[in-house]
C-alpha cells in the first residue's frame, strides 16, 4: 500500500505535465487562430494562409497528443516500453514521414505555380477567363486527389495496415476509369462542348442568335453544360452545348449590323424601276432600318408568271428583328396596294390554274389574277 502511495506521489508531476500539455495545446491553437486572423487583415494570399493555418493546427494537435501520451506513460512506469516502441516505429518509418512532408510541400509549390501560370495565361491567350479558371480548378483538384491518395496510402502503411491503402488505390483507379469512360456521355460531352464554345466565343450574353437547330432569341446565360436563350415568345430555353456545337450557329449581333431582306414577286408588265422605288419607299417607312449603308434591291430571278425582287437594308437593332420584319412587310403591302400593284404568289397561282379557277384571290404575298381573267 505504501509503495502504491509513493508511486502515485511520484507520478503527480508527470500527470500535471500532461495536463499542462493539454492546456498549452489549447492556448496554442487559440493563438494560431488569432495570428492568422491578423494576417488575413493584411491581405496576404488566402490560399497560402489557409494551408499554413491547417498545417500549424494539426502539427500542434499531433505534438500535444504525443507529449500527453508520453507523460502519462512515464507517470505509470511504462516510459521504457513506450520509448522503445516509438523509437523503433520512427526508425522504420522515417523515410515514409519524409515522403509525406515532401509531398505536402510539393503540392503547395505546384498549386502556387499553377495559379501563377494560369494568371499569366489569361494575359497571353484569347481564351475566355472563365475557361482558364475552370481548367485551373480541374487541374488543381486532380493534383490534390493524386497526392492525397499517395499520402493516405503512406500513412496507412505507417500504421501497419497497408492492405487498406492498396484497396484505396484500387478504388481510386476504378473511379478514374469511370470518369474517363463517362467522357462519351452527354453530360461530359456537354461540358467539353461548353469549353470549346467558351474558347471559340461565337456569341456572348445579349446576342440575338439562332442555335441548336432552330432556337431563336437572345442569349441570357452561357454555362458549362447549357446555353440559355430567351425566345421572342418570352420563353427561357436551355439548349445543351453539345447540340449548340453540332448545329449551325447564326449570330445576328456578331457584326453590329445585319441585313433585313424581303422577297416579293410582281407581274412582268409592271415597270421595274417603279417596283424598286416602292420597295425602297417601304424601307424608308420602316423604323429600325438604316439609310446608311444604303438599302438596295436585287432582281432574284425571272419566274413563269412574274419577276422576283429582293430588297435588302441594314439594321443596328438585331434584337428586334421580328418586329422589324413585320413592319417592313406591312409597309410593302401598303405601298404596293396604294400603287395598284398586286404581289404575286406563284404557289397559289399554279394551284388555281390546276383547279380551273380564274378570279382574283388573296395569296401569301397579295392577290393574284390568272391569265384568263386578265
Amino acid at each position: 500500500m505504501v509503495d502504491l502511495v509513493q508511486a502515485f506521489i511520484a507520478s503527480i508531476p508527470y500527470l500535471l505535465a500532461a495536463v499542462a500539455v493539454f492546456v498549452g495545446a489549447w492556448v496554442s491553437l487559440r493563438l494560431v487562430r488569432h495570428l492568422f486572423a491578423k494576417l488575413r487583415e493584411r491581405k496576404f494570399v488566402p490560399e497560402v494562409l489557409n494551408a499554413l493555418e491547417l498545417v500549424s493546427k494539426y502539427a500542434i494537435m499531433v505534438a500535444a497528443a504525443a507529449l500527453f501520451i508520453l507523460e502519462v506513460a512515464i507517470a505509470f512506469g511504462y516510459s521504457d516500453i513506450l520509448l522503445e516502441l516509438v523509437g523503433g516505429w520512427f526508425t522504420a518509418n522515417l523515410g515514409r514521414m519524409l515522403f509525406v512532408v515532401v509531398a505536402l510541400v510539393s503540392v503547395w509549390i505546384i498549386v502556387r505555380f499553377l495559379a501563377v501560370f494560369f494568371e499569366d495565361l489569361k494575359k497571353r491567350t484569347r481564351f475566355q477567363p472563365q475557361v482558364i479558371d475552370l481548367a485551373a480548378v480541374a487541374i488543381r483538384y486532380f493534383v490534390y486527389a493524386i497526392v492525397g491518395v499517395l499520402v493516405i496510402m503512406t500513412v496507412l502503411t505507417m500504421m501497419g495496415i497497408p492492405a487498406i491503402g492498396e484497396s484505396l488505390m484500387t478504388i481510386f483507379a476504378v473511379l478514374l476509369g469511370l470518369v474517363v469512360s463517362f467522357a462519351a456521355t452527354s453530360t461530359i460531352g456537354n461540358a467539353i462542348a461548353g469549353f470549346i464554345l467558351m474558347s471559340w466565343r461565337p456569341f456572348t450574353e445579349g446576342n440575338r442568335v439562332e442555335i441548336g437547330g432552330g432556337t431563336y432569341g437572345d442569349v441570357t446565360d452561357f454555362e458549362v453544360l447549357f446555353t440559355k436563350v430567351r425566345t421572342t415568345n418570352n420563353e427561357l430555353v436551355s439548349v445543351p452545348n453539345l447540340l449548340v456545337l453540332g448545329n449551325k450557329i447564326v449570330n445576328y449581333s456578331g457584326l453590329g449590323k445585319c441585313i433585313v431582306h424581303q422577297e416579293v414577286s410582281v407581274e412582268y408588265h409592271h415597270d421595274r424601276r417603279l417596283v424598286e422605288d416602292l420597295l425602297l419607299r417601304a424601307v424608308s417607312m420602316t423604323d429600325g432600318l438604316l439609310q446608311e449603308p444604303k438599302p438596295f434591291v436585287l432582281m432574284k430571278k425571272l419566274g413563269d408568271f412574274g419577276a422576283f425582287y429582293e430588297v435588302k437594308a441594314y439594321t443596328d437593332r438585331p434584337n428586334t428583328l421580328v418586329l422589324t420584319y413585320s413592319d417592313l412587310m406591312k409597309n410593302i403591302v401598303d405601298v404596293f396596294n396604294q400603287a395598284g400593284i398586286d404581289l404575286l404568289s406563284p404557289q397559289y397561282f399554279v394551284g388555281r390554274i390546276v383547279r380551273g379557277e380564274g378570279q382574283s384571290f388573296p395569296g401569301a404575298r397579295g392577290s393574284v389574277e390568272t391569265p384568263a381573267n386578265r
